[in-house]
């Protein structure tokens, strides 16, 4: 593929095929590229140019349209339920990352007088802001599909891969599955391969196709780091190996796990309250309290309108109590480590003013000796060689004594 790209008249066979090619959008992909954690939502919105520029279309459903507003209207109604205080709201949109709460708070933080609703009513225009990124909204009827014989096989699969994911979003993708395989039915795949594929951001998708091996399809469900990988040889020639790479890298690097994805934004909010106020509890200790394996047990078996302020406190108290005996002990390891480089460097500084108390009197005793000036020469040369020896342990130790007073003046 790659070599042929580099004909002229094969680049034009190439772009043909690709304009008749459609890449329907899953909700997440929208959440991403909207208010998705920065490297993240500019990685997502970079590999939807690189296929717009292409020319292939990139779609959205009527589906996900309704599936991405409740989303909103769900965060919606869980921020406008709590009061944070600024500061801990920017604590808790550094756990999460991404998302409507970050998005809103870092808003906020840039203007005040940003209210929620106010934050919020920019999504009613979704169709003009998904047009602005080069996404086409599609009206289509996929209930239908609920009647497709692979419907439930399908369905059981997606649970299987990803127990929790609701009832609905379960059905929401599914449904979309099926309507990708039955346009693949109607316009068979071309030179450059099949022409149409749902782009998701849920990993247990591709892998639930896959196990589906009583339908033996080719999977349609495709995840943004194997779609640029796809991508990759009908590339411009203007598109840096580096720059893929690097898009590459961010875009893998989503599946990684992290604390904010063990929780939803609004168990998060939810469980938020004073004890994040502590004094020394920054982003990382609050993402070791809230990913906490008792914590997160108690959180996936309550319901979210179930949580309450008391039933929290038994939850939470030992969390956070672990988390202060840890910062205890790595106070007491610190200040350990700083009693020692503080004898340490008594010790050296003793040791070289004896060395050249020494060495100075060597020199002058030699001087009084008709013997040339190679030994005095010699004598501080070995000093000037033990001092650079030891200048990167001094260094260190010094900065190790420093850091305290440079935390201070932070």
């Amino acid at each position: 593929m790659e070599i042929l790209h580099l004909d002229p008249e094969c680049q034009i066979c190439t772009r043909n095929e690709l304009t008749k090619k459609k890449v329907y959008l899953d909700t997440n992909i929208l959440i991403y590229a909207l208010v998705g954690e920065p490297s993240i939502k500019s990685a997502v919105l970079e590999t939807l140019g690189i296929t717009s520029k292409l020319g292939m279309k990139v779609l959205c459903t009527s589906s996900t349209e309704r599936e991405f507003l409740n989303v909103v209207n769900h965060s919606r109604s869980t921020i406008s339920g709590v009061t944070i205080p600024d500061e801990r709201a920017k604590k808790i949109a550094a756990v999460l990352r991404g998302g409507f709460f970050t998005d809103y708070a870092q808003k906020r933080a840039a203007n005040p007088s940003l209210t929620v609703e106010g934050y919020f009513a920019k999504f009613e225009f979704l169709e003009s802001i998904l047009s602005s990124l080069g996404i086409e909204l599609e009206d289509v009827d996929l209930g239908v599909f609920q009647n497709d014989d692979y419907y439930v096989p399908l369905l059981d699969r997606v649970h299987e891969y990803r127990p929790f994911k609701s009832d609905s979003v379960a059905e929401h993708d599914t449904l979309h599955i099926l309507f990708i395989q039955s346009l693949r039915k109607q316009e068979p795949s071309g030179v450059m391969g099949q022409r149409y594929w749902f782009l998701t951001n849920d990993f247990s998708l591709p892998k639930a196709e896959l196990s589906a091996t009583e339908i033996g399809w080719i999977q349609s469900s495709v995840n943004p780091d194997e779609w640029v990988q796809m991508l990759s040889p009908v590339l411009a020639p203007d598109t840096t190996t580096e720059s893929l790479a690097r898009l590459f890298a961010t875009l893998l690097a989503s599946r990684l796990p992290s604390a904010s994805a063990v929780l939803q934004e609004d168990q998060i909010l939810k469980i938020q309250g004073p004890w994040m106020d502590e004094e020394g509890l920054g982003a990382q200790e609050i993402a070791a309290i809230v990913g906490n394996e008792y914590v997160r047990s108690y959180l996936s078996r309550t319901p979210p309108a179930e949580i309450t302020a008391q039933g929290l406190e038994p939850v939470l108290a030992p969390a956070i109590e672990e988390i202060r005996e840890m910062k205890v002990v790595e106070a007491k390891r610190f200040q350990d480590q700083r009693k020692a480089s503080r004898i340490r460097i008594v010790l050296l500084l003793v040791f070289l003013v004896t060395f050249d108390l020494v060495a100075a009197f060597v020199s002058i005793m030699l001087l009084s000796i008709p013997i040339g000036f190679a030994p005095i020469t010699l004598v501080l040369g070995f000093q000037f060689g033990l001092l650079q020896l030891f200048r990167e342990e001094i260094r260190d130790m010094l900065g190790l004594v420093a850091r305290p007073a440079q935390r201070e003046a932070k």
